[in-house]
């Protein structure tokens, strides 16, 4: 999702995301994994929103208050 530099687009993905969990009776997610990616053999790098900073945050951001 990082891939896109697009927080707008992510928090759109976790408003419908939380409408299929709710609609499933899901209430809670564990989830994003908002860790910096600072080792490329970190078996789980291609889990985060990638080594900066601040656009990790952005798009953790706009993920959660989607999902919210």
């Amino acid at each position: 999702m990082a891939a896109t530099f697009d927080p707008v687009l992510v928090k759109s993905f976790g408003y419908i995301a939380s409408r299929e969990y709710r609609a499933l009776g899901i209430t809670t997610a564990i989830s994003p994994q908002i860790d910096i990616a600072t080792e490329p053999r970190w078996a789980r790098f291609s889990g985060t929103f990638g080594e900066d900073p601040k656009l990790a945050a952005e798009i953790a951001r706009a993920y959660v208050d989607g999902f919210q």
